[in-house]
């Protein structure tokens, strides 16, 4: 039974998986909509539609609990103004447990985003560096360490996630009355696709064990079982 979000889509929901596994793998939106010409003819603003309606998905992405996790934070620029991506990874499975936004970078939001991720998933011990917001941790029961290696899996993916967020503005700058709300759908299409369908050589999986075609993890979270 397809998700309701895409309940009414009149393209099948097979193309769709494929054209936001397709974007969320790098491509533009004007390339992914090349790509489906010789089958279908849809816009690139009907894939950016997808990509949006995938990241709206967000709740169904739970991704299981974890002990320990890495938590790195990168500012980027939303609509002209200084915003903070903040980074949860737990670095055993390479999982991504949370990928939030801020407009500010100090205590109270640092507090705030550890309290939401710390009951669903039963994080226990927080690796960071040595930044003075993290110092909170301690209010929350968390475990604070220093670990280089650790840190350096979550910078690297911060740095990735910085890139592909500068693409995503760059051909759909956003010019609506929500950019904060804009970007974080964006960035939560961007978690599921990496927890869920994008391929580690190291895990030789996705961080989520499943195996097999790619866009077929796509297809099922947004409700097309029947049709893998």
């Amino acid at each position: 039974m397809p998700n309701k979000l895409f309940k009414r889509e009149r393209t099948p929901l097979s193309i769709v998986a494929y054209s936001v596994y397709l974007y969320l793998s790098g491509l533009s939106c004007w390339k992914v909509s090349r790509a489906l010409s010789p089958f279908i003819r849809r816009s690139n603003r009907s894939v950016m539609n997808w990509v949006h309606r995938f990241g709206s998905l967000a709740e169904a992405f739970y991704i299981g609990s974890a002990k320990a996790a890495v938590v790195d934070e990168r500012s980027v620029i939303i609509n002209g103004e200084e915003a903070w991506i903040w980074i949860v990874l737990e670095p055993r499975s390479r999982r991504l447990l949370g990928l939030e936004l801020s407009w500010t970078r100090n205590s109270l939001t640092a507090y705030l985003f550890l309290k939401r991720l710390k009951s669903p998933y039963g994080i226990r011990v927080i690796v960071a560096d040595g930044a003075p917001w993290y110092g909170v941790c301690s209010e929350l029961g968390l475990r604070l360490i220093h670990d280089k290696d650790l840190l350096n899996l979550a910078e690297r993916l911060s740095k990735e996630v910085k890139r592909r967020l500068k693409d995503f503005d760059l051909y759909f700058p956003c010019r609506c009355r929500r950019p904060f709300r804009h970007v974080k759908t964006w960035l939560d299409a961007w978690r599921g696709y990496y927890n869920w369908a994008r391929y580690h050589r190291s895990l030789k999986a996705s961080p989520c064990n499943h195996e097999g075609p790619e866009p077929l993890s796509i297809l099922r979270l947004i409700g097309g079982d029947a049709m893998s």
